[in-house]
């Protein structure tokens, strides 16, 4: 599974890297990248994309270009405010991972990874389940902390 960021921060693109994720390149800084990528590149099947990233179309657009590209990609979006309009458009696009930015910890990023590798039948490339967040570095001198479960929105009656 092939992973693009596109949340104007290569943070959590270098993060996925270092868990040996199959990451895109470079994390994208604008829209019409993100779309001429996808173009390019039928392999991504997870984005990890910002509600507010630069661009000339609206969110609501913005969404609906990329499932016309690439309609079983897996979108993790993270917002900047709560906003149940696009929320539950969101929902109705089949989007659930949705992620606060001031809220977002890149483990909990990692997490919903792990949990899209899962849902796909693929094998998690690092350590089994949340072992991974326990894992020390040569640099740390305690584990990283368990992330919180995940803060997905679904649509009323649409509960997992």
């Amino acid at each position: 599974m092939k992973i693009l960021t596109a949340i104007g921060n290569n943070l959590l693109r270098e993060r996925l890297e270092e868990e040996n994720f199959d990451v895109y390149k470079t994390d994208l800084q604008y829209q019409e990248a993100v779309l001429h990528i996808l173009k390019e590149n039928n392999k991504i099947n997870i984005l990890f994309l910002n509600s507010i990233l630069p661009g000339d179309l609206s969110i609501y657009e913005f969404i609906n270009n990329i499932i016309k590209i690439n309609p079983k990609i897996k979108i993790i979006i993270i917002l900047e405010n709560k906003n149940d309009k696009l929320i539950n458009y969101l929902n109705s696009k089949n989007i659930f991972d949705i992620f606060y930015n001031n809220k977002t910890k890149i483990e909990d990023l990692i997490s919903a990874i792990s949990a899209a590798f899962s849902a796909a039948g693929s094998v998690f490339p690092m350590l089994p389940g949340n072992l991974r967040h326990t894992a020390y570095r040569s640099s740390e001198t305690q584990p990283r902390p368990v992330p919180v479960p995940l803060q997905r929105q679904y649509p009323p009656g649409k509960s997992p």
